[in-house]
């Protein structure tokens, strides 16, 4: 009869511990699960030995019980022998005796064999019973294996999942204040637009102002009047807007109005109704709020004219009131100490 193969042990501490994995970069859920296939693997080649070796069990055992039956069949061949020959012990002859003898060692030998096989038999069963016990041990360690694999493998899942959640709330927050900080900029940017805005606006505006000074005046467009009028018209508050405008860059500006007439009726009458021209301009710009020092008028009649005086379109722009900007020490408005 064969003996039970030695490499049962051996596979049976091959899955028990098993060998690492190779030295790849593996995450932990991986190799965990690299390490549940190479136990399964060796489980399932531990399971097909010990399903041959029970294959052989079934085998001898059927083996033992025809042994066993035929040893009782010798047993019982060998008591009927003694009885008979207990029986013919006293008539029997040498050549009987000697048969009778050699029939029953023959039987003992049978016997005896029976018996030896019949312990290996029972040997063998023992030794595959402890395998089977063995086996269904390292079947219950591989499941218990296989839980605590598992429950590793979910517990990294989860510490995976509550990081990832984590960088996730952490994203968010940096979204939110991105988009805070950026609206904080583009409110700034806007206010600096604003500004920059309204910097260019005065740059422009002294560079108007630069542009018209000319010498040591600057001359706002005249106020046109009707034949033999001085009544102040629409174009009044046109020249209080410009003369404003003039003392927001120059403050310490003066203004000197002149009136101015056609030739049509007499000198005199035409002098006193260019001083009335001239004087009433004043008194309004005085009541508009620019102060009096400021201000100075004059009355020139018919004797500058700008225009013929023969035509009604020509005697139109003689009748006028213009008005002249002057800086306070009769310099140029650009090299006064009070321009912005």
């Amino acid at each position: 009869m064969k003996p039970v193969p030695s490499f049962c042990g051996a596979l049976l501490v091959l899955y028990v511990c098993p060998t690492p994995c190779d030295g790849q970069d593996l995450t932990p859920h991986q190799e965990a699960a690299k390490q549940i296939d190479s136990c399964l693997t060796l489980a399932d080649q531990r399971i097909a030995v010990l399903s041959e070796r029970l294959r052989e069990l079934k085998t001898q055992n059927q083996r033992l019980k025809t042994l066993e039956d035929a040893l009782s069949k010798a047993t019982l061949q060998k008591s009927l022998l003694e009885a008979e020959l207990h029986a013919k012990n006293a008539n029997a002859n040498e050549t009987g005796n000697a048969d009778l003898e050699y029939a029953l060692s023959d039987a003992l030998k049978i016997s005896n064999a029976y018996r030896e096989e019949t312990e290996r038999l029972r040997q063998d069963i023992m030794r595959l019973t402890q395998l089977a016990n063995l086996a269904a041990s390292d079947k219950e360690r591989r499941q218990l294996a296989e839980q605590e694999h598992a429950n590793q493998a979910k517990e990294f899942l989860a510490d995976l999942e509550k990081r990832l959640t984590d960088r996730e709330v952490e994203l968010t927050k940096l979204r939110t204040g991105l988009n805070q900080k950026e609206k904080a900029w583009q409110q700034e940017r806007n206010a600096f637009q604003t500004k920059q805005n309204a910097f260019q606006a005065e740059i422009a505006t002294a560079r108007h102002a630069q542009t018209l000074m000319q010498g040591d005046f600057l001359q706002i467009d005249p106020i046109r009047y009707e034949l033999n009028s001085s009544q102040i018209n629409e174009e009044q508050a046109r020249v209080l807007a410009r003369a404003q405008k003039i003392l927001q860059i120059y403050p310490n500006a003066s203004f000197e109005i002149s009136g101015h007439t056609c030739t049509l009726g007499s000198e005199e009458r035409n002098q006193t109704l260019s001083e009335q021209r001239a004087k009433r301009l004043l008194d309004f710009l005085t009541a508009s709020g620019i102060a009096p020092k400021q201000l100075s008028s004059a009355g020139f009649g018919e004797s500058k004219p700008i225009a013929d005086n023969s035509t009604d379109a020509g005697r139109r722009e003689n009748r006028r009131v213009e008005i002249r900007v002057k800086s306070a020490d009769g310099k140029t408005l650009l090299d006064t100490e009070d321009r912005p």
